[in-house]
C-alpha cells in the first residue's frame, strides 16, 4: 500500500464524520502527485485549471532522506478539491502565485541544504525556473489542519476548536506519511501549537 492510499482510508473516515456533522466542503490533501499534467474545466466557475495525475510520488517519498511536510491552516474557496493534484500555477511553466512560490522556495532551500548546513545562495533559489522545477520534481506533502474549505481566513480559536474535534484524524494522517521535517505555516504559531497538542504531545 502506498502513502496516499493510507491517507485515503483515513480521509474517507474523516469525511464521513464531517458529513455527519453537517459539513459539506471536505478537501483532501497529502503527498503531492508527480504524474502527467492535464487540464480540466471547473464545474464551479467554468474556468480551465491545470492538475496533475498520480505518478512517482510514492517511490520518491519513500527513498528521500528528507520527507518535508507543509502543515497549513486550511484551504480557501476550494470546495471538495484535492490538493494533491495542484501544480501551483494555471498557465506556463513558472509559479507566480505567492502561496505556491513560497512553498517552492522553502522546499528548494530545505531539500538542497546538506548535512553540514551548506545551502544554495538565495540568488539561485529565487530564479523562477529553479524553484518551479523544485516544486515539480522534489517529493513533498501538504496537509491542511482543517479540511473544510474556508472563506479566505480563519480565526485561531475556530481552527483550534476544529482540531479538538478532528485532531485524532490529523494525527493519523501525519503519522502515516512519516515526515522528518514539518514546516508549520500561518496563524502566528497556532499550527505549531496544534502539532504539539494533537500530533506530537510528547
Amino acid at each position: 500500500m502506498d502513502y496516499n492510499e493510507k491517507l485515503d482510508i483515513i480521509q474517507n473516515e474523516w469525511e464521513k464524520a464531517s458529513q455527519e456533522a453537517g459539513l459539506k466542503k471536505f478537501c483532501r490533501d497529502g503527498l503531492m502527485y508527480k504524474g502527467e499534467i492535464f487540464s480540466l474545466i471547473s464545474d464551479k466557475d467554468g474556468k480551465k485549471y491545470l492538475c496533475r495525475k498520480k505518478g512517482s510520488e510514492n517511490d520518491l517519498w519513500h527513498k528521500s532522506k528528507k520527507r518535508i511536510l507543509f502543515l497549513m491552516k486550511d484551504t480557501n474557496d476550494n470546495d471538495n478539491q484535492d490538493y494533491r493534484e495542484w501544480v501551483g500555477r494555471q498557465d506556463g511553466s513558472i509559479i507566480t502565485h505567492r502561496f505556491f512560490k513560497n512553498i517552492a522556495l522553502w522546499l528548494y532551500g530545505l531539500y538542497t541544504t546538506d548535512e553540514n548546513g551548506v545551502y544554495k545562495p538565495f540568488e539561485e533559489a529565487i530564479m523562477p525556473t529553479i524553484y518551479s522545477k523544485a516544486f515539480d520534481d522534489f517529493p513533498f506533502a501538504i496537509i491542511n489542519c482543517k479540511k473544510e474549505s474556508g472563506e479566505g481566513k480563519i480565526s485561531n480559536q475556530a481552527l483550534w476548536e476544529y482540531c479538538k474535534q478532528y485532531g485524532h484524524f490529523l494525527k493519523r494522517q501525519v503519522e502515516a506519511l512519516e515526515p522528518n521535517i514539518i514546516v508549520c505555516g500561518g496563524g502566528s504559531g497556532i499550527v505549531r501549537k496544534i502539532v504539539q497538542e494533537f500530533i506530537y504531545p510528547h
